[in-house]
């Protein structure tokens, strides 16, 4: 689960704002601050920038090398199926950085739409339910596993999709391998830069709720699209990365907007302490307290908002192998 990601199995409820969520609210507000726009905010401005990056090469291959709907599927699926890979690296070498990456984001979420509904005079906080990541992980693997060759069965017994339609698009294998080969030596990279150092200096999230979503997008459009012939089955690859792109950049406004609201509120507090915060003055990261414990065994994620709960404790000893 990233902050600022909408996803499809995210649960969404109301509730009552509480004396803790506002003494989090002024105790935090300024490292919440800094830590969002030093950290989520590259990071979905970097997921943006990769989403539009993949909607115009499949735009680019289907007009100028004039690749079918099968090849483009394929495509598509290869690049979701090598993301439940790479979180099982993640998974075995970094559990512990995704642990802490993992609570950090619940939290600052849950600060983000505190500042909102106090800013707007309402009693009540949107809190949003994420699916447990080692859950999503191991659904997403039984898809990869099981689903895909059942896909590939089903079109093939149909004509509408096999070795030699899908390897006669041009460049096709090459773009395959070469997608494959640069991401895994880019998830072992970010694994390696991750956990080079302590627990809660980096982060690492799993990613394998981003693949069930493609695997259920192109399921839905591709049953709703299927009367209108195989041909039309083209668009259900473009479709698929245009609504996660539409889903990520409506995130990234909302980002935006709880980050602006918060920056207001605590300039106010600043102002009205006489430019001292709670815990942290807003101008620099600097003057931040470390975020975990200087035991760097220890899994202690909430040094940033408070002493961690007991489901951030099961939370950890589930991603952990």
């Amino acid at each position: 689960m990233s902050l600022g990601i909408l996803s499809l199995f995210v649960r969404f409820e109301t509730r009552e704002i509480s004396p803790e969520d506002l003494d989090l609210l002024d105790r935090e507000g300024g490292r919440g601050l800094i830590d969002v726009g030093s950290r989520e905010m590259p990071r979905m401005h970097a997921r943006l920038l990769s989403l539009l990056m993949m909607l115009v090469f499949l735009m680019a291959c289907s007009t100028f090398l004039h690749w079918s709907g099968a090849g483009l599927m394929v495509f598509v699926l290869a690049h979701a199926a090598v993301t439940v890979v790479i979180d099982c690296l993640r998974r075995r070498r970094a559990a512990d950085w995704i642990a802490y990456s993992e609570t950090r984001a619940q939290r600052i979420e849950r600060l983000l739409n505190v500042a909102l509904s106090v800013e707007r005079a309402r009693q009540v906080r949107q809190h949003r339910t994420h699916p447990e990541p080692e859950r999503m992980f191991r659904i997403a693997a039984l898809a990869t596993i099981v689903g895909l060759p059942l896909l590939w069965l089903l079109l093939s017994a149909n004509g509408w999709i096999s070795r030699e339609i899908v390897f006669a698009n041009a460049y096709l294998p090459l773009a395959l391998l070469l997608m494959v080969i640069g991401r895994l030596v880019q998830g072992l990279l970010e694994i390696k830069f991750t956990t080079s150092a302590r627990v809660g200096v980096n982060l690492l999230e799993l990613e394998s709720d981003d693949t069930l979503q493609i695997y259920l997008l192109v399921l839905l459009l591709g049953v709703a699209l299927l009367p209108l012939g195989v041909r039309a089955l083209v668009a259900v690859p473009i479709m698929v990365v245009s609504v996660r792109l539409l889903a990520c950049g409506f995130e990234l406004i909302w980002l935006r907007r709880s980050v602006k609201v918060l920056s207001q509120r605590v300039r106010r507090l600043h102002r009205a302490t006489g430019g001292m915060l709670p815990g942290i003055t807003p101008f620099a990261a600097a003057d931040a307290p470390p975020l975990i414990s200087p035991d760097a065994d220890a899994f202690e994620p909430a040094d940033l908002f408070g002493p961690p709960t007991d489901d951030e404790h099961e939370n950890h000893e589930r991603i952990a192998p």
